[in-house]
């Protein structure tokens, strides 16, 4: 029961990506992992320098001003709270946590890790 709130969430959230994906060219997705690749390599206290970030945003072709007023917004801030307490209760460290054929990844990863360990599964 725990896990089926969960399940529920990340149901909504697969769906959600399943039409980004539907709306964005394949650009917007190479951008994305591109620039997820691009954080690892950086300065962990430069990040939080709001100029920063939207010069690395910009740079990855996002919009700064929009992700700025997305993060901003009072429903996205409620969303990521809720987020934060639901996981504060768990008690789980490391996440996220992806589990690909019982193997835990733990801890947030570079895209390619994911490719690479799912690329075992490709047949063709």
């Amino acid at each position: 029961m725990f896990l089926d709130k969960y399940m529920n969430e990340f149901i909504k959230y697969k769906t959600i990506v399943i039409e980004l994906k539907k709306l964005r060219k394949n650009i917007f997705a190479d951008s994305f992992w591109a620039f997820n690749d691009y954080l690892f390599t950086v300065d962990k206290v430069a990040i939080y320098d709001q100029a920063y970030m939207e010069r690395i945003l910009s740079s990855f072709n996002f919009d700064a001003n929009k992700i700025s007023e997305c993060a901003k917004n009072p429903e996205t801030i409620k969303i990521v709270a809720q987020q934060v307490r639901e996981l504060q209760e768990t008690g789980l460290y490391g996440t996220p946590t992806v589990f690909i054929d019982g193997r835990a990844f733990v801890g947030p990863k570079p895209y390619r890790v994911y490719r690479n360990e799912l690329k075992r599964f490709i047949l063709f």
